[in-house]
């Protein structure tokens, strides 16, 4: 079936082509983001009657067409904030400070609630950060995550990069000194629909670190262990990078999908959410797989 969009062989997809290759720099400044009125109504009639707060980003990265909802409204970004903690591990691997097959004994006193693996280690036990950084980006462990923001520095050093990067809004809030009013109203990280979409452009275009580090970070967030909602609906021959976060009063999830069509991006972040259930019919992760599944008829079937 043709595409409702059709640019797969066009010059935009040669240009979204050339920003898909983590490490390769892009040859061709994309088009600024514009709001597609088809596009806007796909994610409107998805959000309506939502029984929470929600925000969404949309963005077809080489054509620009692009779709929002409370794109700039700071919400919680549960465990998507491992990908700031990500991107620093890398940045201090590629400076020397951290040698990514370095080993360090689990304590006891590092056991950290919520989900992950680390936490069931016996005290003692040698993990490397190369590990640590599986863990937290596959499996989003909790424990790996706030130990290796303390390995690359503190949240302070995470969000002095994020601020020199035009990332205002997407911050470390646990363990930040100055952050403390933060975290009582977001917990450990918050971020917007809109600066975490741009910060997994800038994986997929390979400028957040340098070559390898890019590569390394890509293929870290290609083989998420949590694939039940917004991942469920693509074909799975699509390749994809994601980030997932949930705590009890939001759901949200990041992903870029490197579609025939061009790659894509959307991030939807939920907050004051009224189901508190944990069930798959839960009405933030439905959220999740219809919109999913929504831009995938879009982009790529048509009508």
């Amino acid at each position: 079936m043709q595409h409702k969009y059709f640019v797969a062989f066009s010059a935009l997809a040669i240009a979204a082509l050339m920003v898909t290759l983590p490490g390769q720099a892009a040859v061709q400044v994309l088009p600024e983001p514009t709001i597609d009125p088809d596009l806007q109504a796909v994610v409107d009639s998805v959000v309506r009657g939502f029984r929470g707060e929600v925000g969404v980003y949309v963005q077809h990265i080489p054509s620009g067409r692009s779709a929002e909802v409370r794109a700039d409204v700071v919400f919680p970004s549960a465990s998507l904030i491992k990908v700031p903690i990500l991107i620093n591990t890398v940045r201090q691997i590629e400076k020397g400070v951290l040698d990514i097959d370095a080993a360090f004994p689990f304590r006891d006193t590092l056991r950290t609630a919520g989900s992950g693996l680390l936490a069931g280690f016996r005290d003692g036990e040698m993990v490397t950060i190369r590990e640590m950084m599986l863990l937290m980006s596959s499996a989003s462990d909790n424990t790996a995550a706030l130990w290796l923001q303390q390995l690359g520095g503190s949240g302070a050093v995470i969000n002095s990069w994020l601020d020199d990067h035009g990332y205002e809004k997407t911050k470390v809030n646990a363990g930040t000194p100055g952050r403390k009013r933060q975290w009582k109203q977001y917990n450990w990280g918050q971020t917007t629909p809109r600066e975490i979409a741009r910060l997994f452009i800038g994986i997929s275009e390979g400028n957040v670190v340098g070559p390898e580090g890019s590569r390394m970070i890509h293929n870290m967030l290609s083989r998420s262990f949590l694939d039940s909602e917004g991942l469920s609906p693509l074909p799975q021959w699509v390749k994809s990078i994601s980030k997932q976060g949930s705590v009890e009063r939001s759901r949200s999830e990041v992903i870029l999908v490197y579609s025939p069509s061009g790659p894509y991006v959307f991030a939807v972040l939920t907050k004051n959410i009224k189901d508190l259930s944990w069930s798959a019919d839960n009405e933030a992760f439905t959220l999740l797989r219809s919109l999913s599944a929504e831009l995938w008829q879009f982009f790529e079937v048509g009508d």
